[in-house]
Protein backbone atom coordinates (compact mmCIF):
# COMPACT_ATOMS: atom_id res chain seq x y z
CA UNK A 1 0.00 0.00 0.00
CA UNK A 2 1.22 3.46 -0.80
CA UNK A 3 0.73 6.91 0.67
CA UNK A 4 0.61 10.04 -1.42
CA UNK A 5 3.80 10.50 -3.41
CA UNK A 6 4.49 6.76 -3.67
CA UNK A 7 5.74 6.42 -0.08
CA UNK A 8 5.11 2.91 1.34
CA UNK A 9 2.40 2.81 4.02
CA UNK A 10 3.68 -0.01 6.22
CA UNK A 11 1.26 0.65 9.08
CA UNK A 12 -1.84 0.33 6.92
CA UNK A 13 -0.39 -2.70 5.10
CA UNK A 14 0.39 -4.40 8.41
CA UNK A 15 -3.12 -3.71 9.69
CA UNK A 16 -4.61 -5.12 6.49
CA UNK A 17 -2.43 -8.23 6.71
CA UNK A 18 -3.27 -8.86 10.37
CA UNK A 19 -6.98 -8.46 9.64
CA UNK A 20 -6.73 -10.85 6.67
CA UNK A 21 -4.72 -13.37 8.67
CA UNK A 22 -7.12 -13.39 11.59
CA UNK A 23 -10.18 -13.64 9.31
CA UNK A 24 -9.38 -17.18 8.19
CA UNK A 25 -6.51 -16.22 5.89
CA UNK A 26 -4.08 -18.01 8.19
CA UNK A 27 -6.08 -21.21 8.12
CA UNK A 28 -6.35 -21.07 4.32
CA UNK A 29 -2.58 -20.56 4.03
CA UNK A 30 -1.82 -23.26 6.60
CA UNK A 31 -3.98 -25.79 4.78
CA UNK A 32 -1.78 -25.46 1.69
CA UNK A 33 1.55 -25.58 3.56
CA UNK A 34 3.68 -28.64 2.80
CA UNK A 35 4.54 -30.92 5.71
CA UNK A 36 8.22 -31.54 6.48
CA UNK A 37 9.42 -34.86 5.10
CA UNK A 38 12.65 -35.61 7.01
CA UNK A 39 12.18 -37.03 10.56
CA UNK A 40 13.92 -35.55 13.61
CA UNK A 41 15.40 -32.52 11.85
CA UNK A 42 14.92 -28.89 12.68
CA UNK A 43 13.47 -27.04 9.71
CA UNK A 44 12.18 -23.57 8.98
CA UNK A 45 8.51 -22.96 8.30
CA UNK A 46 6.50 -19.88 7.42
CA UNK A 47 5.93 -17.53 4.54
CA UNK A 48 8.94 -15.26 4.68
CA UNK A 49 8.81 -11.56 5.64
CA UNK A 50 9.83 -12.32 9.25
CA UNK A 51 7.04 -14.86 9.66
CA UNK A 52 9.19 -17.96 9.97
CA UNK A 53 9.87 -20.32 12.85
CA UNK A 54 11.87 -23.44 13.63
CA UNK A 55 10.04 -26.72 14.08
CA UNK A 56 11.19 -30.13 15.19
CA UNK A 57 9.67 -32.81 12.97
CA UNK A 58 8.43 -35.61 15.20
CA UNK A 59 6.74 -37.52 12.43
CA UNK A 60 3.36 -35.87 12.95
CA UNK A 61 2.60 -33.00 10.57
CA UNK A 62 1.82 -29.56 11.92
CA UNK A 63 -1.86 -28.92 12.37
CA UNK A 64 -3.63 -25.78 11.24
CA UNK A 65 -3.84 -24.71 14.88
CA UNK A 66 -0.04 -25.05 15.28
CA UNK A 67 0.56 -22.86 12.25
CA UNK A 68 -2.07 -20.38 13.41
CA UNK A 69 -0.44 -20.17 16.86
CA UNK A 70 3.02 -19.55 15.34
CA UNK A 71 1.72 -16.89 12.95
CA UNK A 72 -0.26 -15.10 15.67
CA UNK A 73 2.87 -14.96 17.86
CA UNK A 74 4.97 -13.53 15.03
CA UNK A 75 2.31 -11.00 14.04
CA UNK A 76 2.05 -9.78 17.64
CA UNK A 77 5.86 -9.45 17.84
CA UNK A 78 5.89 -7.54 14.55
CA UNK A 79 3.21 -5.10 15.70
CA UNK A 80 5.09 -4.45 18.96
CA UNK A 81 8.31 -3.81 17.04
CA UNK A 82 6.48 -1.53 14.60
CA UNK A 83 5.05 0.55 17.46
CA UNK A 84 8.51 0.85 19.01
CA UNK A 85 10.07 1.90 15.68
CA UNK A 86 7.39 4.51 15.03
CA UNK A 87 8.03 6.02 18.47
CA UNK A 88 11.72 6.53 17.74
CA UNK A 89 12.95 9.84 16.32
CA UNK A 90 15.64 9.68 13.66
CA UNK A 91 18.75 11.84 13.90
CA UNK A 92 17.57 13.82 10.86
CA UNK A 93 14.24 14.57 12.54
CA UNK A 94 15.91 15.63 15.80
CA UNK A 95 18.32 17.92 13.90
CA UNK A 96 15.37 19.43 12.06
CA UNK A 97 13.58 20.12 15.36
CA UNK A 98 16.68 21.77 16.84
CA UNK A 99 17.04 23.95 13.74
CA UNK A 100 13.35 24.96 13.87
CA UNK A 101 13.68 25.82 17.56
CA UNK A 102 16.75 27.98 16.89
CA UNK A 103 14.95 29.79 14.06
CA UNK A 104 11.93 30.40 16.30
CA UNK A 105 14.17 31.84 19.04
CA UNK A 106 15.94 34.04 16.51
CA UNK A 107 12.61 35.30 15.15
CA UNK A 108 11.44 36.05 18.70
CA UNK A 109 14.64 38.04 19.43
CA UNK A 110 14.27 40.05 16.21
CA UNK A 111 10.63 40.74 17.01
CA UNK A 112 11.55 41.85 20.55
CA UNK A 113 14.28 44.19 19.21
CA UNK A 114 11.89 45.76 16.72
CA UNK A 115 9.29 46.28 19.44
CA UNK A 116 11.95 47.88 21.68
CA UNK A 117 13.07 50.25 18.89
CA UNK A 118 9.50 51.31 18.18
CA UNK A 119 8.81 51.93 21.84
CA UNK A 120 12.07 53.82 22.41
CA UNK A 121 12.29 55.98 19.43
Amino acid sequence: MLKRGGVPDYTRAAQWFVRWWRDEGGLIAAAGAPAPSLPNLTTRRGWGFDLEWDIRDTGAPETEEDVQRHMERHIDEYLLNLEAEEGEVSSTQSKKRVKEEMMAKRAARVKAKLAARRAGG
